[in-house]
């Protein structure tokens, strides 16, 4: 399982523990509102690679970045 997890995204998998972690026994409206940042991050990094790689039906490639 640690294996497939680290061939993710290396800033998405970052981002979703980050996400959980900060998330847990907080008020779900935080946890939310930094999630919604995360993912507005995240949008401007490897996400288009990802997304084309997907249409294409290829395996992409992440500079982390």
């Amino acid at each position: 399982m640690a294996e497939v997890i680290a061939a993710d995204a290396p800033l998405a998998s970052r981002a979703a523990k980050q996400t959980l972690l900060h998330s847990i026994g907080g008020p779900l409206r935080q946890g939310i509102a930094f999630e919604t940042d995360t993912f507005s991050y995240l949008c401007r990094s490897d996400w288009l690679a990802s997304q084309q790689a997907f249409l294409s039906g290829t395996k992409a490639t992440f500079k982390g970045r």
